[in-house]
């Protein structure tokens, strides 16, 4: 209950309680996005990916440039993976179609 007094103090109060539940609830929900978007992003580190690739490729022989396009083989599902996800689900149906028929050339 709001009660305005001569100052205007009681009035204040109110709204500095919750601007403060509110910025409260502004933190928490900032921290709940960063818990679920950056642990999977942080988990994923494609530089020993290419190492171990990069290490494999010397042990056979391979040269530099085949074992780099090996290198850019295996980072490039995880990297055009949900672009291809969100195309196939973005697409309309003759859209997807076509692109398919592409493909298969």
């Amino acid at each position: 209950m709001l009660r305005i007094g001569p100052s205007g103090c009681e009035f204040r109060s109110s709204v500095r309680k919750w601007m403060d539940g509110f910025m409260l609830q502004k933190v928490s929900a900032l921290l709940a996005l960063l818990a679920m978007f950056a642990s999977p992003t942080m988990g994923f580190d494609s530089y020993w990916h290419a190492q171990c690739i990069q290490r494999v490729g010397e042990q056979f022989g391979f040269a530099e440039d085949a074992w780099k396009v090996m290198q850019l083989g295996n980072f490039s599902p995880d990297f055009f993976g949900p672009v291809a996800d969100y195309a196939s689900k973005g697409l309309k149906g003759s859209e997807l179609d076509l692109l398919n028929q592409y493909q298969a050339r």
